[in-house]
Formats: C-alpha cells, structure tokens, sequence
C-alpha cells in the first residue's frame, strides 16, 4: 500500500494510543503457542545429549556452532521463502516437483527419526523420574507412553495446549540461580 503525502503527515501528528496494562493472569491465559514452539526443542534427549557432550568435551567443540548455525538459519530460511512463494509446506513441494519415491523416502527418514526421537524422549523421562522416585525407568517409561497416547486419543486440542503452556513455564526454572 502507498501512502500519500498527506496521509503520511496525518500518521506523523497523530499521538500514540496509551500503553494498557495487562494483569499477569490475562498475559498467561492469551500466551500463544510461540513458547511451546520455541520450548520444543528443550527435550529430554536433546538435554541429555547436550549434558553429557558438554561434561565429556566442555568448550572443545562450540566451534562447530560456526558452521552448523548458518547452516541451520538457511534451511529454515528457504523452507519460508518456499512456503510463502508456494503457499504449501516441504512435503507438498516435494511431492508436486518430484516422484512420489523422493516424497516417500524423505517421509521414511522423518519416521525413523522420530520415533528414534521419541524413544530417547521416554527413556529420558523414565531416567528423571527415576532419579527423583528410587522406582525403575522400566515402570516409568511405558506409564509416561501411555499417559501421552491417553492425552492424545482422549482430550482436545485446547486442553493439550494448555497443558503444553504450562508445562513450558517449568522451564523458567533454568533461570533460577
């Protein structure tokens, strides 16, 4: 949109609108998904992972974060730029510009990862749960499973969020000295 001259100076002499203050509850109540999503990554794997590379190696491989990091920003970044040119997701570029062999390995490699993925996400809640209890990650891992899979089948969207919210504020906790 192009503005005129005119109405440019109208937005210039027009004082902004006064800040309100919103109680904490009602910020908490309209927290979005934007913590979830940036909490996602903070899983018992990946915090296991990063734990003991980190007492194995200490400062002695951070300098890969200088070349993993600008690789990473330019995947994210051509997967925007795609979705925004094409209106569609990876998987739907893939499966429009390829053969459907391309689409179902790349589909392959994502279930394989994942469930490697959520495999050492139950093991590792079973193991922290363990140190807190004394009980056996063996008890704790297919409780955890199935509590999920119950929340999954048995309740809405709505109410996984909300679960999910707060359970992302635990990890304010990391700030606490």
């Amino acid at each position: 949109m192009i503005l005129s001259p005119k109405s440019t100076e109208k937005l210039r002499t027009q004082s902004p609108a006064p800040a309100e203050s919103v109680p904490l509850p009602d910020f908490l109540e309209n927290l979005g998904p934007g913590p979830i999503a940036g909490a996602a990554d903070d899983d018992p794997s990946g915090i296991s992972t990063y734990s003991v590379a980190g007492a194995s190696y200490g400062y002695a491989t951070l300098w890969t974060a200088l070349l993993s990091f600008p690789l990473m920003a330019a995947i994210q970044l051509m997967c925007a730029r795609l979705g925004m040119v094409t209106g569609c997701g990876l998987a739907s570029v893939i499966r429009t510009c390829y053969s459907r062999w391309v689409l179902w390995f790349a589909c392959a490699l994502v279930i394989v990862a994942n469930v490697f993925n959520i495999g050492a996400d139950l093991g590792g809640m079973g193991d922290a749960i363990q140190m807190i209890t004394g009980f056996r990650a063996y008890f704790w891992t297919p409780f955890f499973a199935a509590l999920i899979l119950g929340l999954l089948l048995w309740t809405s969207y709505r109410t996984m969020a909300r679960v999910f919210k707060w359970l992302t504020m635990v990890l304010l906790m990391w700030l606490a000295p």
